[in-house]
């Protein structure tokens, strides 16, 4: 079962429905938000009805939206005559993942556009298992009204860490799995890019599918690999390295050059 809070606003006859069928040993992929974004960058609190769902399997999904210096380049151009390129800390991109967990095999990264940070808390007869989180230069903002670009403020370095974004969840009692993806328009067409998000999807419905024996073997295609984080001072040293380097090399050889003559 696919649950995206996004395009189905479920009430709570369709939760119940929900409920029941992962009593039945069913499976599900849930993508849903602490918070709603618009397109034109306003913020509410989410009114999904899902939070009691996700309380049984210890899952709670905060009422915050995560950023990161790890982000996409996104054009905020007013038409298409005029282009205006910029880093948006809100659709944060990573690359840390499980390596214990199969669903991000192909996968180079993901993007989440306006995600919320996810916590467990420990269920009696649930397993829980973190499979993916941010990056360490990320940080959250609660209370926000908008999400607008000009009104991102930089953390500091003491309020970055990795966040929690998609989480699995089993029920010993009824069989059931499923997984948590705080991001409502993580898979929609105008946000996928570069990112494995559809990739990463596709294997959790092979793996639920299958019990796992597809999961990882339904692509080799080449994937976007993110470059890793790096500190100002590892930038600044590539970048001088790649201005100088070479230079340097045919200075090296001319000089070796004119000593064989000499």
């Amino acid at each position: 079962m696919f649950v995206d809070s996004q395009s189905n606003d479920l009430d709570e006859k369709g939760v119940e429905g929900v409920r029941e069928y992962l009593r039945n040993a069913g499976k599900a992929i849930i993508m849903t938000s602490g918070v709603d974004v618009t397109n034109q960058l306003t913020v509410a609190t989410s009114e999904s009805k899902l939070k009691g769902l996700l309380a049984d399997y210890g899952i709670t999904i905060k009422p915050d939206l995560v950023l990161s210096n790890q982000s996409e380049i996104v054009n905020f151009g007013t038409d298409s005559t005029r282009r205006v390129l910029a880093k948006y800390p809100y659709w944060l991109t990573t690359n840390v993942f499980n390596p214990d967990a199969s669903y991000t095999s192909n996968v180079g990264f993901l993007m989440f556009p306006w995600a919320s940070s996810v916590q467990l808390t420990k269920r009696d007869g649930i397993t829980q298992k973190e499979i993916v989180r941010s990056t360490k230069d990320s940080w959250t903002k609660t209370g926000m009204t908008n999400a607008s670009p000009q009104d991102v403020t930089q953390a500091s370095k003491n309020e970055m860490s990795e966040k929690l974004l998609v989480a699995y969840a089993k029920s010993e009692k009824y069989k059931s799995e499923l997984v948590v993806i705080p991001s409502q328009k993580f898979v929609m067409d105008a946000f996928l890019g570069r990112s494995g998000n559809l990739e990463f999807v596709l294997n959790l419905v092979n793996e639920f599918a299958s019990d796992g024996l597809l999961s990882g073997i339904r692509s080799r295609a080449a994937q976007s690999v993110q470059i890793p984080s790096m500190t100002p001072t590892q930038k600044d040293f590539f970048k001088w390295g790649n201005v100088l380097l070479l230079p340097a090399l045919f200075a090296a050889y001319g000089a070796y050059r004119l000593s064989k003559r000499g």
